[in-house]
């Protein structure tokens, strides 16, 4: 009977190229205030296209010109940490304490970091940033008589970086 050496028990080999997130983080400068369960980024690249104006072709698509790259991300799971100074959001207490969350009051952009780490080798980890986000769509679903509450946003990404941790 073999002892175990320390090696990875997970039969996918050191090489291989697929990654498993860890984590999602909300992050702002270099304060983690918030999680995110689950995201769907989406990246978008509208084009222009440049047409014929000849009367016998007109309208005819002679080239189609891309403009800069779109970023956008759906969140389900949502999470802001209440405690500590650095709120994202200013909360307006209501006369009885109630918290209100509203989107104008969003006072600086936050980033999204995802961190990425080989199932076969801890060491080979990177992050995905996801820099200036700003809050476009924010919902909350609270059932009455539990403790469930799921929270979703949308956010537009000023733009996104990947890098070696």
């Amino acid at each position: 009977m073999a002892l175990y050496d320390g090696t990875p028990l997970v039969g996918i080999p050191a090489d291989n190229k697929v990654v498993i997130s860890t984590s999602i983080d909300i992050v702002v400068g270099q304060n983690k205030v918030g999680v995110v369960e689950s995201f769907n980024p989406t990246y978008n690249r509208p084009v222009q296209r440049v047409r014929e104006l000849n009367s016998e072709t007109a309208g005819r698509t002679l080239e189609i010109a891309p403009s800069p790259e779109e970023f956008s991300i759906n969140i389900t799971g949502f999470m802001l940490y209440s405690s500590g100074q650095q709120h994202l959001f200013q909360r307006i207490a209501g006369t009885d304490g109630e918290e209100y969350i509203s989107l104008s009051s969003q006072q600086e952009p936050f980033d999204i970091i995802e961190t990425y780490t080989h199932p076969a080798n801890n060491k080979l980890t990177f992050e995905v940033v996801y820099k200036g986000c700003w809050l476009t769509n924010y919902s909350k679903t609270q059932n009455i008589g539990t403790a469930i509450v799921a929270e979703s946003a949308t956010v537009e990404v000023t733009a996104v970086i990947k890098k070696r941790v």
